[in-house]
């Protein structure tokens, strides 16, 4: 691959990005609508054949089709249908930010987009959409071919979407977003803290970002270049973000995709030196894959990358898929560019020589302890589809809720009930001639990890017993004197108990909620 391509784009006055707004207003240039345009059901879907989606002619019918054409199918569009739908000063702006160019030298030719531009939800919830410029995954330069190393990856993906997901929307002081590209999570974050930093390592990057701040009127968002922290050398965030690059790799060609021969090598780094920028009560989130060995599962690995840190710090890793090394294999040599048949067995020797047990991936939160005292907590728990940030907020709160000195006599003293969504599963054996409850499955599809929890008819029986009238130290005390726990099964042990089942959703209520 070659490198250091001619950055596209320049950065206009405040005039002209009037102007542009103007432009994409009167369009109507938002995501709901580019989709109708094409007949897709998401802008995920973008990196598909849309070209097919629009009519083979070079002209456009309106202003939406000719932005639809130019930005995000990424076909030409001839000059005398353009200047028909834009106004001069639309055109003029559009040539001198170079958002388009000439295709051809011929009388009237026709005019094509550098890059993509695409209007993308910022993940909130909200109906707020920021436009996000970013090359093109199979055009350079008006050109199909190869792309560089330091291409800037689109946006516009079901990955980006789901880190946009995952990320808080409460207030931060200040935030950092690293491994930035475009920087459409720091643009998404702008909105919930006065300072945002977006820190990239390759000057392409972060000349995308700084346009894409310029064109969204972010004013509250820096943009530097340079390797993880160290732009930001001796300053603290409250909240750090990251999407870094995570695709294991053999040979290390796109800086945007490749970790490492065990992909979490970026990821690493980031936790490693979070302590030194993470404020007291501080969180960091990151979206990528993590290895399960046979030493350790990935969120204890995570831990023990933070060092002395470590007991500073709860750890929760929500779990998206998982992958068994053949499988995983397979599709590094199926789906990564540049890889040959020859390198499947490369990795099964890679994994091997780690112990690698699965490959996992999902969303990496960690949060600095806000007061000294107790034990740090790691959790692995399941996304639900689709997920949010509200989860990990809830569980940071429970440890902090676990750490309390009275917390025994506190959780004998509640009343809680079962989770609202909670079920039972009962599989029944014959045994004898007749059938016997053997398995008994617990789900809640209200709480905001996917639960699925096999346990004993005991304790299904004492859950029944907890209708929010009752203390657990009351529940417990029958329970002891009807013979219906285990024997030794002492109220620390019930507490324990009763915690863990509300840990997960499936007992709420009166007291026991974080």
């Amino acid at each position: 691959m070659s490198t250091l391509r001619p950055s596209p784009l320049r950065v206009g006055s405040s005039g002209d990005r009037d102007a542009l707004i103007a432009c994409f207003s009167r369009a109507e240039f938002r995501e709901a609508a580019v989709c109708r345009a094409l007949a897709i059901p998401s802008l995920d879907g973008l990196d598909g054949d849309v070209r097919a989606r629009v009519d083979g002619t070079a002209g456009a019918r309106d202003v939406l089709d000719a932005l639809v054409r130019l930005f995000v199918v990424g076909t030409a569009v001839d000059r005398a249908s353009l200047e028909l739908v834009m106004t001069p000063r639309e055109m003029t702006t559009l040539i001198d930010t170079d958002l388009i160019r000439p295709a051809g030298r011929e009388d009237g030719g026709s005019w094509y987009a550098p890059v993509r531009l695409v209007p993308l939800s910022d993940g909130s919830g909200s109906d707020r959409e920021v436009l996000i410029a970013s090359d093109r995954p199979d055009d350079v330069d008006g050109v199909r071919g190869e792309p560089f190393s330091d291409v800037v990856f689109s946006g516009h993906n079901p990955l980006t979407r789901q880190f946009l997901s995952l990320l808080p929307r409460t207030p931060a002081a200040a935030v950092l977003d690293l491994c930035s590209g475009t920087g459409v999570a720091a643009l998404a974050a702008a909105g919930t803290a006065p300072r945002v930093v977006a820190v990239d390592l390759t000057d392409r990057a972060t000349h995308f970002a700084i346009f894409n701040r310029w064109i969204n009127g972010t004013d509250n968002v820096e943009v530097r270049t340079g390797n993880l922290f160290e732009p930001v050398e001796g300053e603290w965030f409250d909240r750090i973000v990251a999407h870094p690059p995570y695709v294991p790799t053999l040979f290390h060609t796109a800086i945007y995709r490749d970790g490492g021969e065990t992909g979490d090598q970026v990821l690493r780094e980031i936790v490693r030196q979070a302590p030194q920028h993470l404020c007291a009560g501080g969180t960091f989130h990151l979206l990528s894959i993590g290895l399960d060995t046979a030493a350790a599962p990935f969120e204890a690995r995570v831990r023990e990358w933070l060092g002395d840190a470590s007991a500073q710090f709860d750890i929760i890793f929500g779990l998206s898929s998982s992958k068994a090394p053949k499988q995983f294999a397979r599709t590094l040599v199926d789906r990564v560019n540049g890889s040959s048949p020859s390198d499947y067995e490369r990795w099964l020797a890679v994994f091997d020589r780690l112990q690698v047990r699965d490959v996992v991936y999902g969303a990496l939160v960690g949060r600095r302890i806000p007061e000294p005292g107790g034990a740090p907590q790691t959790r692995r728990v399941v996304l639900q589809t689709p997920a949010g940030p509200g989860g990990f907020d809830r569980l940071f709160r429970w440890f902090d809720y676990l750490r309390r000195p009275d917390r025994i006599a506190h959780v004998l003293a509640t009343r809680p009930s079962v989770g609202a969504g909670t079920s039972l599963d009962v599989h029944y054996d014959l045994d004898g001639g007749s059938l016997t409850p053997r398995t008994f499955r617990l789900t809640n599809d209200g709480a905001q990890f996917k639960i699925q929890l096999e346990t004993d008819g005991w304790v299904i029986a004492l859950m029944n017993e907890f209708t929010g009238a009752e203390t657990v130290a009351s529940v417990y005390d029958a329970a002891r004197r009807g013979r219906r726990v285990p024997d030794g099964f002492e109220a620390f042990d019930f507490c324990e108990l009763v915690c863990f089942l509300a840990e997960r959703g499936l007992l709420q209520g009166t007291g026991i909620d974080a």
